[in-house]
């Protein structure tokens, strides 16, 4: 297990679980080309790539790239939404907050960053 401050690698279950600074933890999970068709609020449907999910204070939230019909254009932003169970059905929505969405977002950043700072065996680079 690999740490760096206040983020940690497991590399066994491929999670990185990261303190924030009032000392809750936040869990991530990353997926690889994980698609995911949501429709807006128009019926307009657009296919996303779900990279990330996040367990922070008893809620998921997903972190979602917009699929691009380029394969070499990379997406400038990523969409977190929030995830509700529903009768086994999972349901994603919208943080109508605006603080609760810029803290989710930045935890996601930081672990998304924390991903890239680490080496190929699992170490994080200093």
């Amino acid at each position: 297990m690999a740490e760096n401050d206040n983020v940690t690698f497991d590399e066994n279950d491929g999670t990185v679980t990261l303190t924030d600074e009032s000392g809750d933890t936040a869990v991530f999970h990353f997926f690889e080309e994980t698609y995911i068709p949501l429709d807006d609020e128009d019926g307009v449907t657009t296919e996303f790539e779900c990279i990330s999910s996040m367990e922070y204070k008893g809620t998921v939230y997903y972190a979602l790239l917009p699929k691009s019909e380029d394969e070499d254009e990379e997406p400038e932003e990523f969409v977190v939404l929030k995830g509700e169970e529903n009768d086994d059905e999972l349901l994603l929505s919208s943080i109508d907050d605006e603080d609760e969405n810029q803290k989710i977002g930045e935890l996601f950043l930081k672990a998304l960053f924390s991903l890239e700072d680490m080496t190929d065996d699992g170490e994080i680079l200093q």
